[in-house]
């Protein structure tokens, strides 16, 4: 019951009122939000990770310019894990992107210089989008967890996601995006509530 509880609460500060009234199917989809948040830390990080891996690929212009759903699989979600997990950040982020890990240099004749699509304008936008991507992981990792846990939220809301699928959708995009990444949030935020058992302000406010 705790956990249907969670999940509604789940539902109405993280997912876009606009995208929950698309719902289909209700019960299907408060019913995976608490599927998720009574998981344990382990189950729920392989969930995490299992979506990550099945994601379809973002286009180098969705990826270089960090665009919502980017800024979900190669920042926030990592950094939400980080908090829940100390160390795993780096390892959730190369899921589904190594570009921060991309260093130029040069002297070295690589693999990708020699490719027929290389160009100097490609190498300088490859080298914009890892700093890019370097600094964000960098700013967001200073982040409290509520402010962390609001960042998460606009993500969310700017998940192109809903523009193919209803959030109850079984396909793995929403899944992620709507059920999912809130399910961790709200775990990160709940672990970061004060010892003297005082309830922290919600991370969102609807507006009526």
């Amino acid at each position: 019951m705790v956990d249907v509880v969670v999940a509604h609460l789940c539902a109405e500060d993280l997912v876009p009122l606009a995208v929950l009234r698309r719902v289909i199917d209700r019960a299907y989809f408060l019913h995976d939000v608490a599927r998720h948040v009574a998981m344990d830390d382990e189950d729920l990080r392989r969930a995490t990770e299992v979506c990550l891996r099945n994601l379809d690929r973002l286009d180098l212009d969705a990826e270089y310019d960090l665009v919502p759903d980017a800024q979900l699989r190669h920042v926030l979600v990592p950094e939400l894990w980080e908090r829940l997990r100390p160390g795993s950040r780096d390892g959730l982020r190369r899921i589904s992107t190594t570009l921060a890990e991309y260093d130029f240099d040069p002297e070295r004749t690589s693999f990708w210089r020699r490719s027929r699509l290389w160009s100097e304008k490609c190498q300088a936008r490859l080298r914009e989008a890892a700093v890019r991507l370097r600094d964000e992981v960098a700013r967001v990792a200073s982040l409290d967890a509520q402010a962390l846990v609001e960042q998460a939220r606009f993500a969310i809301a700017g998940s192109r996601a809903a523009d193919q699928w209803t959030a109850d959708a079984c396909v793995y995009e929403p899944g992620f995006a709507y059920r999912l990444v809130p399910a961790v949030a709200q775990r990160v935020l709940a672990r970061a509530r004060p010892s003297d058992g005082s309830e922290p302000s919600r991370a969102v406010r609807r507006e009526s």
